[in-house]
């Protein structure tokens, strides 16, 4: 099981490290991100259905309010290999996070 975790720690390091650096995963993920039928459309779609979702907030701000606290905490635990304590309750925190960012605070 440690050696799986470890594999996925080093996945996940060089996934972020192409990302940021690699030009053709790059334009890939550019191509996926703002596509036609990329993800930041999608977004929008799903902010068209659900009017609860702060309407002011653009596609970008959506998927950071969505992809920030998932984010943050595979960086935490995959990354830097601070376990958590609480894995339940840490789900239930990034639910409450991403919910406070897509929803109107009016």
């Amino acid at each position: 099981m440690m050696k799986h975790l470890i594999d996925l720690q080093h996945l996940v390091k060089i996934l972020l490290q192409e990302i940021l650096v690699g030009q053709g995963l790059h334009q890939y993920v550019a191509v996926v991100m703002m596509g036609k039928s990329g993800i930041l459309n999608q977004v929008l779609k799903i902010q068209k259905r659900f009017p609860e979702i702060d309407q002011h907030l653009t596609a970008p701000q959506l998927l950071r309010c969505l992809v920030a606290p998932l984010f943050a905490y595979v960086y935490q635990t995959m990354v830097l290999n601070v376990k958590s304590s609480n894995p339940k309750g840490n789900l239930l925190l990034i639910k409450r996070q991403v919910l406070a960012g897509l929803v109107s605070a009016n």
